[in-house]
């Protein structure tokens, strides 16, 4: 975890205004203790507090900031730009940041938040010293009330569905960690939550078999196991707990989704020797579980087609097996990118949760982000 267990702190008051400063300790925090102080001992502090602020702006650039600027208590306060790196290019409906910064030196307790335009250069104040950086991109202000994240574990408990994602602009996220009184540009990698399964060309070539030549139609591509909740700071590998389309298709299930293509295509026509070029994408949550469980299935690819008049399925487990990608843990990752080309050689199961015996496809795979890709050649 990034944070660590922390006590009951104070409430916070947080502005509405689009741009909040840092948040200071209020005076009846209780990590203080009342102390008695002589008059003359207060002098030599105060002379002491503005000797180190002098410092502090003659070393990093830091500056104080006055009341009129900020909803909170003027405290020195550093300029930092956060450089942006984000592979969707697409126009969102409200292209906003959020940005929440917290002091890992105070229980991950929340330093400032701001919700500022998209840019690739964005400009905060942070007050000095060390900082967890957290940036959310493409969520509605109504889902964002920032006393509700006063901590940065509060934060990472905070789950977006995938019901209310839309695959043109995805929710993005991104983490980083810096030293304000050091650092001035920080870079950020915002990443979708949402993990891509496409498939590029898809054909049916069953030579040397009784049923060579069968008619191959009825086609519907779809995942089931599917997650539909996850964490908006996910880590690189994410456990699943919530699934929706359970060991079938259930037009129930997709029915919720603000865009049910996310999760099903239908192709029309048949599927012959030569290869289709469906280029069609299908999208889901990252589903890294370990050992395959009734509580934490693997996510599938499933080719369901009628062969001869008689339905058949064809289910892969995306990202284990076979299909594991080098480098990267065994499952669907974040913000990556399955592409298929596949194949059906012999005939495939009555279930749609049943595993395929080897040989019965073929599938060139490359896995990456959504702008990279390695490929990879598998039988089944």
């Amino acid at each position: 975890m990034r944070h660590s267990a922390h006590p009951v702190r104070p409430a916070v008051t947080v502005s509405s205004g689009e741009i909040t400063g840092p948040l200071s300790k209020r005076k009846d925090s209780p990590f203080e203790s009342p102390v008695v102080v002589p008059t003359k001992t207060w002098s030599l502090i105060l002379l002491a507090i503005i000797g180190q602020a002098v410092a502090l702006f003659g070393l990093c650039g830091c500056r104080e900031v006055s009341p009129s600027e900020t909803a909170f208590p003027a405290s020195v306060e550093c300029a930092c730009t956060l450089r942006m790196h984000a592979p969707q290019a697409e126009d969102f409906a409200d292209d906003s940041l959020c940005v929440f910064s917290y002091n890992p030196d105070n229980y991950d307790y929340i330093d400032s938040y701001s919700r500022l335009p998209y840019e690739n250069d964005v400009r905060i104040l942070l007050t000095a010293g060390r900082k967890k950086i957290a940036v959310l991109r493409g969520i509605a202000p109504s889902r964002i009330t920032p006393e509700d994240f006063v901590t940065l574990e509060a934060l990472e408990r905070f789950c977006f569905q995938l019901e209310e994602e839309d695959p043109a602009h995805p929710f993005q996220s991104a983490f980083a960690e810096l030293d304000a009184r050091i650092q001035t540009v920080a870079d950020l990698s915002l990443t979708p939550l949402l993990s891509r399964i496409r498939v590029k060309s898809l054909r049916a070539d069953f030579s040397g078999q009784p049923y060579d030549g069968a008619r191959v139609d009825s086609v519907r591509v779809y995942l089931t196991h599917v997650n539909c909740q996850c964490s908006v700071l996910a880590e690189e590998k994410v456990s699943a707990e919530v699934f929706c389309h359970q060991g079938f298709f259930s037009p129930e299930d997709n029915a919720r989704l603000r865009h049910p293509e996310m999760l099903i295509h239908c192709l029309d026509g048949t599927l012959s020797p030569t290869a289709r070029q469906t280029d069609l994408s299908l999208y889901c949550y990252p589903n890294q579980n370990g050992e395959e469980g009734l509580g934490s299935p693997y996510t599938r690819l499933v080719i369901e087609c009628r062969i001869a008049g008689e339905r058949f399925y064809y289910p892969l487990n995306v990202g284990r097996g076979y299909l594991k990608a080098e480098g990267l843990t065994e499952g669907i990752a974040r913000g990556k990118s399955y592409d298929f080309d596949i194949c059906l050689r012999h005939l495939g199961s009555r279930d749609p949760d049943t595993v395929l015996e080897t040989g019965t496809v073929s599938v060139l795979l490359s896995v990456g982000p959504w702008t990279e890709k390695e490929e990879r050649y598998e039988d089944f």
